[in-house]
């Protein structure tokens, strides 16, 4: 009589995607289709093409990690899948009491086609390149444990149910435990060679510095010789490999520790050849088919989340492309024969697939997964039921607080193809030193546009210099000042719930360089953390550092329909200024519809939009004369540069009616050097305004009350004559304004003078 077998049963919500973390990611040699695991306990199979889910391979599971898939492999010819599940005996949950179940899928059928249960811990396996052999790492069940290293004959793994087959050779790797190992073949131009290669990464007990160490080892096997050792070293620095790939030239390993920036590269006689860095934790690398390049996965980071393709000749690894579409942790990864790279993970557990023609990747399909990570379950006394999802991210010493996108905002593309969010409304407007002092006009139209769409915005009393200026007149030169100062405008709007819009270019391309700095080094977030602890104040990145011309950008052709004056006879000039898209190149917005995606997209966007033309000439790349320090501390270089090499090549070229750029210090340096050339009979008198400006006065704003021409230096009479529109009148109700302040009549020009649109 048969033996009972108790049943249960457990009910899993099947959404068309994985529901938790992708582990793996493999393509079948045709490259049609991609088979992917996940921390769902599911094997889900994708048509490539379509990026539609075709099957999923399904065995056993049950409560916690019983189940759980461990590694997959698939058969050279593309038919098979073998996968390895940790099962627990009565779900114990015990290292030493798990066993693994050996799954034998058919890619066509999706059926079960064999399978046996080993006794004991199965870490990984890999198909040998002519599909012969399955070599595969695990820790059988004893009383004394080892690792082994086991080769079987593929053919009696790939049939029958129940029976474990017997390996064709074995090699204890490591003694007395049980202890993470992975296993590749080494791929072979002869993939029918009779003598094939095996290299295994495992742990090892270390009785020194560290209590665990790593060791690489080499095998030759043939039917003649069985399974030989070849050459064995010892990890450098320490390092235990967390996951392991292998070309026909190199290992490459990546370490278990979070603190390893880097990946480890050795040769197949067991030199070390190289550890690369990286700005952030790596995770599986994966070699492509021809060992020319390697893609690397990325372990959860607070703030940065990216993976590279590196192309790889002579021991080399140089960055060919980066992306930063995920945003969390990515351990699974695969390069097509084309180019294009597959990751899979983040936060939402999604599959992208991305160019890697440019330097920073470019999406180009995503398969969405299901879900995000919940870190809290809560039920009040209402019997409601509260999930907590991820706001906040923690390094191992305190907070770090990402600030979070408005659900209002817009998608838009970077200059190598990432998608950036510009949010809509919901933002505090971190002013600049230059608006306020030289252009307040600047900052009043900015205003005065969200006000005509009664979009929800802070204008903040407690922010402060972003202390750009000292710092690029080398007058201070103190990183972690420098970083408080920025991190503390951050809490300060994190605090009020809205989001941080960024109105000065030099704001804008010094907090990009802090930024960028604190995410790189450990050293720097503790101690801005010690000076905010101080203030109170919790360390806050928002997820976008966003200048306002690209809110500016994206709102243009709203602008456009509430346009009330006609600027198709006007004929302008763009200064893209250089703290915006030069110091971060690669985050400025592009457009393939603006000079051919050639140059940043923001101003001449906003210009056309509104029916003006935009002229080019010959220095449009040229700094404004402002420069990094140049202003501050050489002022006469400053007015030469302005007039010399901006405005009277704009004048001698194309003669526009008006010059446009997006910067404070831009806007400042254009217009008011005008004042000094002109004495000395240069070729000059172009009125320069904000791309704000000009568009509030498309809109109708006031020209004094509310653009405040009146703060320009040079003369914008005549650019107000050819738009028809009658300045005098509206000087003349400016006057009275300041004639009522004077008199005591009123305190101040209010926005319910300056909200209502003028009809000029």
């Amino acid at each position: 009589m048969s033996k009972a077998v108790k049943y249960e049963a457990f009910l899993k919500l099947e959404t068309g995607a994985h529901t938790a973390r992708v582990r793996q990611l493999l393509v079948t040699p045709d490259e049609r289709t991609m088979i992917t695991a996940g921390e769902d306990k599911t094997i889900r199979v994708w048509d490539i093409e379509t990026k539609r889910q075709t099957g999923m391979l399904l065995g056993e599971i049950g409560p916690g990690s019983h189940g759980s898939i461990q590694a997959i492999a698939i058969s050279p010819d593309g038919k098979y899948i073998v996968a390895f599940a940790w099962m627990y005996p009565e779900y114990s949950f015990e290292a030493e009491d798990r066993e693994t179940d050996v799954r034998v899928f058919e890619l066509a059928t999706g059926n079960l086609q064999a399978g046996f249960r080993f006794p004991g811990t199965l870490q990984d396996l890999d198909f040998s390149p002519d599909g012969r052999q399955l070599a595969v790492v695990g820790n059988p069940k004893a009383d004394e444990r080892h690792g082994y290293v086991y080769v079987y004959d593929a053919k009696q793994i790939l049939k029958g149910f129940g029976k474990i087959p017997k390996p064709l050779a074995k090699d204890i790797v490591y003694q007395n435990a049980l202890l993470p190992s992975y296993v590749r073949f080494v791929p072979d131009e002869q993939k029918r060679a009779a003598e094939k290669r095996i290299a295994v990464s495992t742990w090892l007990h270390y009785m020194g510095p560290a209590e665990y160490t790593g060791k690489l080892v080499w095998y030759s096997f043939s039917k003649t010789n069985g399974l030989k050792k070849t050459v064995e070293c010892d990890t450098v620095d320490y390092i235990t490999p967390d996951s392991f790939t292998a070309s026909q030239e190199y290992v490459v390993l990546t370490a278990h520790h979070g603190d390893q920036k880097k990946f480890f590269c050795y040769d197949h006689s067991g030199n070390f050849v190289a550890d690369v860095s990286s700005e952030t934790s790596p995770a599986q690398p994966i070699f492509s088919k021809d060992g020319k390049h390697l893609i690397v996965g990325q372990r959860g980071d607070n703030v940065l989340t990216q993976v590279k393709v590196y192309s790889v000749a002579f021991g080399q690894f140089q960055v060919k492309s980066t992306y930063y579409g995920h945003d969390a942790a990515v351990d699974a990864v695969a390069l097509l024969n084309d180019g294009s790279a597959i990751s899979a993970g983040g936060d939402q557990n999604a599959i992208h697939f991305w160019s890697t023609e440019h330097l920073e990747g470019e999406m180009t399909a995503e398969i969405n997964g299901v879900g995000r990570i919940i870190h809290a379950v809560g039920i009040n006394e209402q019997e409601q039921i509260g999930i907590g999802n991820r706001d906040d991210l923690r390094d191992e010493k305190g907070e770090i607080v990402l600030h979070k996108m408005p659900e209002n905002h817009v998608e838009v593309k970077t200059k190598f193809g990432r998608t950036k969010r510009i949010p809509i409304e919901h933002t505090w407007h971190h002013k600049s030193c230059g608006q306020c002092g030289h252009i307040p006009g600047y900052t009043s139209s900015i205003f005065w546009l969200h006000r005509q769409f009664n979009l929800d915005y802070l204008d903040p009393t407690d922010q402060t210099s972003c202390t750009g200026w000292n710092y690029y007149a080398s007058a201070t030169s103190n990183a972690a000042a420098q970083a408080a100062v920025m991190v503390r405008n951050f809490a300060a709007a994190y605090e009020t719930g809205y989001f941080p819009v960024i109105h000065c270019g030099t704001s804008y391309g010094h907090y990009k360089e802090i930024r960028e700095q604190l995410v790189h080094h450990k050293e720097l977030r503790d101690e801005v953390r010690r000076i905010l602890d101080k203030m109170g104040k919790p360390l806050v990145l928002p997820e976008e550092l966003v200048h306002y011309s690209e809110w500016v950008h994206v709102m243009r052709h709203k602008f456009a329909e509430k346009q009330t004056v006609d600027m198709s006879m006007i004929r302008a000039t763009v200064h893209p200024a250089c703290h915006y898209y030069k110091i971060v190149a690669e985050d400025a917005i592009y457009d393939p519809d603006i000079y051919g995606g050639q140059r940043t997209a923001t101003v001449t966007g906003t210009l056309e939009a509104l029916g003006i033309e935009v002229a080019d000439y010959s220095t449009w790349f040229d700094c404004c004369g402002f420069g990094f320090r140049h202003v501050l501390v050489q002022r006469d270089f400053t007015r030469s540069f302005s007039t010399l090499r901006k405005i009277e090549v704009m004048k001698n070229e194309v003669n526009p009616d008006v010059t446009v750029t997006h910067d404070t210090g831009c806007v400042t340096t254009l217009d008011k050097s005008q004042f000094s050339a002109k004495a000395h009979d240069r070729n000059v008198g172009i009125p320069v305004l904000s791309d704000a400006q000009v568009a509030a006065l498309a809109m109708g704003a006031h020209p004094f009350r509310v653009v405040q021409f009146h703060w320009h230096s040079t003369d914008w009479r005549p650019f107000l004559d050819k738009l028809g529109i009658n300045w005098q009148k509206y000087w003349d109700e400016f006057q009275g304004d300041l004639e009522m302040i004077r008199s005591g009549q009123k305190s101040g020009i209010t926005w319910e003078d300056a909200d209502k649109p003028v009809v000029y």
